[in-house]
């Protein structure tokens, strides 16, 4: 596993990720910025009218986060799937179906436990996220091919 190629297929993967997501947001009308989102909740500096907050401190630990966590996923994607051309679009299905669920599990918890939660609609939401980590998945499936 190169893991210069897994941070970079991290980072790809997520910004795919995220663009998706957003135009997920402008399809529906929805704020379902991550980076604002996460932060707000990381923060606790959600707005007193439910919105997440657009601080600069609330966006950069958000984008930060997200990030993080993108590439982590794309290590953990490389260390499974790399070497006796294991890389396949079947796999980045799976991988990507299975991080949807415990990211979209995660974040309906986050919502339901934390108590200055952004207001949002929690189920269109998990849906984007889950459809969004099959995106990602593709991400960096398709850096890692190419990288390797």
């Amino acid at each position: 596993m190169d893991i210069v190629s897994s941070i970079i297929a991290g980072m790809v993967g997520t910004l795919f990720m995220t663009v998706f997501v957003n135009i997920g947001a402008k399809v529906t009308g929805y704020n379902f910025h991550i980076p604002s989102i996460l932060g707000s909740m990381m923060l606790m500096s959600t707005r007193p009218s439910g919105k997440p907050s657009k601080a600069p401190a609330t966006l950069i630990s958000g984008y930060i986060t997200h990030y993080l966590i993108g590439i982590a996923f794309a290590l953990i994607y490389a260390q499974i799937f790399t070497g006796n051309g294991k890389i396949q679009y079947s796999n980045a299905f799976l991988f990507g179906a299975i991080a949807g669920l415990i990211a979209s599990g995660f974040w309906y918890a986050a919502f339901k436990l934390h108590p200055l939660a952004p207001r949002v609609r929690l189920l269109l939401y998990l849906l984007l996220i889950f459809i969004g980590h099959l995106v990602f998945s593709l991400g960096v499936n398709i850096v890692l091919r190419t990288m390797s």
